[in-house]
């Protein structure tokens, strides 16, 4: 599989000759390391390397650049997940077993087996479709991902009350949940049993069903695309899928209540909005996992979006972004605390920081309302720490990266400025090839070490003329 590696030069001058390589577990992926020539000052290039991870489970995966002056921002780790299938959980709220094209999952299950038939078994997604009245906790049990296809809430054939209990829990041990709208999503049972006075999935309170005017036509719009969601990444491709987004004609969506300013912190956010500027797409992280709430349906009840070219590449997108949350636990940017809970709770463990040195953490902690965990407060280094019990090599990774924020800016500060916070004035010299020359001119003149010698020369000798004057023969 490739693995794009984005490199940027945050300095003023141009670097030449670099070389890209990636690595799983110290181990090279690939023989071939990809070379830059040249990188300009505040330049952005993308790097493709292609190779195979032949195991699964927890890998960590490691882009580094060289050779460069500055070592700390030479690599990026990332933990990841390698798995043999991805399993999905679509829980289906208008089944339809006479006319299944009729049936709510019809479309989105297309768009997860985009294969023949005879090919099914050996693609890398694993959907299994239930409808909302049978869904269990047992069928969370083995997924990584969870869509709920206008599944209704209270009365007939809705979802059951211990199936939305372990939903609760799915999502914040890590999970992802795709909820879908339709006319089974009844806004009143759906803010009580899902939103923040129930479980609190929901990213935003959903307000009352609103209907697309004819002229013009209410559409996703891809320009109101958040730069910072899933979905910018196909913004960045060379072949936009999503500027066949305008085709996709709505006819009704469900509204939600955008939170006001001083409650952004505890609500989700608008990832897309239609041309009307209604939100199209909210998320919310929920634990350590994740909710996305697409505020249109996914069959032709609603619209035509779930019949849209971008229909499949939507689904296939929002299906890697939420399996990626299951390991966002695992990956910090410097000086965040690591946090984390261990299977066995009356062991002692310590942890191996990126420069190989161990520091004892002891048995996992917690107050009276706080689960026990392990906590590595001190991540100023980036890199992989490894937290392991006492005696024992094996362990769990934790990458930990460098802020990215203390490079948005890298202007050197005037020479004044520099002076003020000394204290006193230095020479300044500009990097390059003549700064070493420069260099040595300034502490030979700086400097009393040449000056020092000098005098102890001359001491020298007149001592020796003195003494053989004096020890002459008159």
């Amino acid at each position: 599989m490739p693995f794009t590696v984005i490199v940027k030069n945050t300095s003023s001058e141009p670097v030449t000759g670099l070389t890209v390589t990636l690595k799983v577990d110290g181990q090279p992926l690939d023989k071939d390391a990809q070379p830059i020539e040249k990188l300009g000052p505040g330049e952005t290039k993308p790097v493709t390397l292609t190779g195979k991870i032949d195991q699964a489970g927890w890998r960590v995966l490691t882009a580094e650049v060289k050779p460069d002056q500055l070592d700390d921002d030479n690599k990026l780790d990332r933990v990841i997940l390698v798995r043999e299938k991805v399993r999905v959980l679509v829980v289906d709220g208008s089944p339809n077993d006479r006319e299944p094209e009729k049936a709510g999952t019809y479309f989105i299950g297309h768009a997860l087996l985009p294969v023949p038939d005879e090919f099914k078994f050996q693609y890398h997604v694993r959907p299994t479709i239930v409808k909302a009245a049978d869904a269990s906790p047992g069928h969370l049990a083995d997924k990584e991902v969870c869509v709920l296809v206008n599944a209704p809430v209270g009365g007939p054939g809705s979802l059951q009350a211990d199936f939305l209990q372990a939903l609760g829990e799915f999502v914040k041990k890590g999970h992802g949940l795709l909820i879908t709208s339709g006319r089974n999503v009844e806004k009143t049972v759906y803010n009580r049993v899902l939103g923040s006075g129930g479980s609190n999935l929901l990213p935003m309170e959903l307000d009352d069903v609103f209907e697309g005017p004819k002229d013009p036509p209410l559409f996703p719009d891809p320009n109101s695309i958040d730069e910072k969601s899933f979905l910018a990444r196909f913004k960045l491709s060379a072949n936009d899928p999503f500027l066949q987004l305008r085709d996709a004609f709505v006819l009704k969506g469900v509204g939600v209540i955008e939170p006001k300013e001083d409650e952004l912190k505890d609500s989700g956010r608008v990832l897309m909005r239609f041309n009307d500027g209604r939100p199209a797409l909210v998320g919310k992280q929920v634990g350590e996992g994740e909710v996305l709430l697409l505020t249109t349906s996914v069959d032709k009840d609603w619209g035509f979006f779930a019949t849209n070219l971008t229909f499949q590449p939507f689904i296939h997108g929002a299906l890697t972004h939420l399996i990626e949350r299951s390991s966002s636990g695992f990956n910090r940017v410097a000086g965040e605390p690591i946090r984390w809970t261990p299977k066995e709770l009356n062991r002692s463990y310590v942890v191996t920081r990126p420069d190989g040195h161990r520091v004892r953490l002891g048995k996992p902690q917690g107050g009276a309302t706080e689960q026990l965990a392990l906590t590595v407060a001190d991540t100023s280094r980036a890199g992989v720490y490894k937290i392991s019990e006492e005696g024992v090599e094996a362990g769990t990774n934790f990458a930990v990266i460098p802020d990215l924020r203390e490079s948005d800016t890298m202007d050197p500060l005037p020479d004044q400025q520099i002076d003020e916070l000394l204290g006193f004035k230095p020479e300044h010299l500009a990097s390059g090839a003549e700064a070493t020359a420069k260099a040595e001119s300034v502490r030979t003149r700086n400097e009393w070490t040449v000056t020092a010698l000098l005098i102890l020369l001359i001491l020298a000798v007149f001592e020796t003329a003195w003494a053989w004057f004096c020890g002459k023969a008159w």
